[in-house]
């Protein structure tokens, strides 16, 4: 796998999609912050696995399904109360795959 470029990290473009707000006192603290995590990321590209035994670690847990139950759902209107994105009743989201 290939390093992630730290500089080309577009905070303002991340925060865009994400439809969030981010504060102009705040973007220099989140740059560092992003900066930080993807440097981290980097690092483990950095270990040599060459020789290295494929191993994976599966649980033996089961997990019984339950029933699925019809029950009442979330009023659409109390559901979109929160938002300023939507249209024609539903949340409105940005584009996901370019």
């Amino acid at each position: 796998m290939n390093k992630i470029d730290v500089e080309k990290i577009d905070v303002d473009k991340i925060y865009q999609d994400s439809m969030l707000e981010l504060p102009q006192d705040k973007r220099e603290d989140m740059i560092r912050k992003f900066k930080d995590v993807v440097e981290g990321v980097n690092s483990i590209f950095e270990i040599d696995t060459e020789g290295v035994e494929y191993y994976e670690i599966t649980t033996q847990n089961i997990s019984p399904l339950r029933e699925d139950v019809p029950a009442a759902s979330l009023d659409r209107e109390l559901a979109l109360s929160n938002t300023k994105h939507r249209e024609y009743g539903y949340f409105k989201l940005g584009k996901v795959v370019e």
